[in-house]
């Protein structure tokens, strides 16, 4: 006769989206021809991440974290965790100048604002793909390798500051943590 077991299993899903980060980081290290899209795509993932962590990070540190984090930014969410752990976060220096830069790209594109512009220049001598915003420059494996990495060392910071949680970084860390 076999005998039914129960166990639990915990989702984070920081963990997911940290993994589809650091996959299009490696994605646009590798490609010349898709880089800037692979780059964008592990900055969003990044400010995806540290979001998620965020909420998580702030339900362990507060009990009405559900009431709170609706009337927060994400930098208001960071400040707050930060000042409750006495984490001393400075946004004019990394790692935490690469997170307003990951939010502000995710919340640039995710608004989907139009842009118009004049061209008074030929494209090649202008140096810029058409249309051109700004925010273009900051999709380089280079920038998305600073901002992945800052993330990480954000996630590390405060989980260390955390006491009685260790947080998984991997799904491999997840799955272990579930079976124990």
């Amino acid at each position: 006769m076999s005998q039914n077991t129960s166990s639990t299993q915990t989702i984070f899903p920081f963990v997911y989206l940290k993994e589809c980060a650091q996959f299009h980081l490696k994605e646009s290290e590798n490609s010349q021809e898709g880089h800037f899209h692979s780059s964008m795509s592990c900055i969003i993932f990044s400010a995806f991440t540290m979001e998620a962590f965020l909420n998580y990070m702030g339900s362990c540190v507060f009990d009405f974290w559900d009431e709170l984090e609706r009337h927060l930014t994400s930098v208001n969410k960071l400040n707050v965790i930060c000042s409750q752990l006495n984490i001393q976060s400075d946004f004019s220096d990394r790692p935490f100048q690469s997170f307003v830069k990951a939010f502000n790209l995710k919340n640039y594109l995710n608004q989907g604002k139009i842009v118009s512009y004049s061209q008074t220049a030929p494209l090649a001598s202008a140096g810029y793909a058409a249309g051109w915003t700004g925010w273009e420059e900051r999709c380089t494996p280079e920038q998305a390798r600073e901002i992945y990495e800052d993330m990480l060392r954000i996630m590390k910071v405060l989980d260390q500051e955390v006491e009685g949680e260790t947080s998984p970084l991997s799904i491999e860390e997840m799955s272990q943590s579930s079976l124990s």
